[in-house]
């Protein structure tokens, strides 16, 4: 039994001392000196070949955009841009917008007519004989007549700014049917001659413009033959002032030739008599109201 004791422990103080060995051989070897400094798991650089600081050249500052040049270190610069061989694209300049046709004028003396048809803004007025125009004409209406007969001048001069300011003339003629329920009486006929003033502010070869003046509307009646009864009953007109408004905007087609479209308000009444000739029976005063909204287009010509 003592022999079994003996031989267990002498079998444990071997293997005590085995692993004894075996931890010894892979402790750190420890150094009085200074600690080494750690080595970088990275992969060296290649070596490049950098010329000195004396050797460089600085890139001019008129070769980068703005006059500036960018804070890059010299290693990381390219070699063109190392000796100043880099050329930098200039930037594109943005195109310039399209100048009016008229860009240098002062001044602008145009001749031009219109096609234009108008429409009544007040063309009733009670029933017949109660609270009519006269009698038993109570409705009026206006004829259309689309031929170019409404010429116009004007001259125009340019401001600061952009804006022009100018003064014209206009011809137009109106031609008003009177009504009644069974027909007319004739037509009361009307040339209008109006003066205005003009503002205007082109843009490119657009020209919106806006116009406002008053004239004189010469006014004549073209009676009817049957009503008239062999000339027994005549309607006999005043002149009369009217005013107007209106604007547009024109397209500069070439420096000289613009079309435009217009629209027009023009205000004035018709004084008149109705006439009994050959009988007893008292003359009779009315008035018309043939104010009118005229739209159309036209052409003009600058000189």
């Amino acid at each position: 039994m003592n022999r079994i004791i003996r031989s267990l422990l002498a079998l444990l103080l071997l293997c005590t001392a085995a692993s004894a060995r075996r931890h010894t051989a892979f402790e750190p070897v420890l150094f009085d000196g200074p600690e080494p400094p750690p080595q970088s798991l990275e992969a060296p650089a290649e070596e490049t070949d950098v010329p000195s600081t004396e050797a460089q050249e600085a890139v001019p500052a008129d070769r980068h955009p703005g006059g500036i040049a960018p804070s890059v270190p010299e290693a990381e610069q390219s070699v063109a841009e190392r000796t100043g061989a880099i050329h930098y694209a200039p930037a594109m300049e943005a195109d310039a917008p399209e100048a009016a046709p008229d860009a240098g004028r002062r001044f602008r003396f145009e001749l031009g007519i219109r096609s234009m048809g108008a429409w009544l803004t007040d063309d009733r007025q009670g029933e017949p004989f109660h609270g009519s125009f006269v009698g038993s004409i109570y409705k009026i209406k206006a004829k259309q007549n689309w031929v170019p007969i409404h010429p116009f001048a004007q001259l125009s001069f340019a401001l600061p700014g952009g804006l022009w300011l100018g003064a014209g003339a206009t011809y137009s003629h109106l031609d008003v049917e009177t009504l009644d329920d069974g027909g007319g009486d004739g037509d009361i006929e009307s040339d209008l001659v109006l003066g205005y003033v003009l503002l205007e502010y082109p843009v490119a070869r657009l020209r919106p413009y806006a116009e406002a003046g008053c004239g004189r509307a010469f006014n004549t009646f073209d009676a009817d033959a049957s009503w008239s009864a062999g000339g027994r009953r005549e309607f006999v007109l005043e002149d009369s002032t009217a005013w107007m408004a209106g604007g547009g905007i024109g397209v500069a087609v070439t420096d000289r030739f613009t079309v435009d479209a217009h629209v027009r308000y023009v205000h004035f009444d018709v004084d008149g008599t109705y006439e009994f000739r050959g009988d007893s029976r008292p003359d009779t005063d009315f008035t018309f109201t043939p104010s009118y909204v005229a739209a159309g287009v036209g052409v003009s010509y600058a000189l």
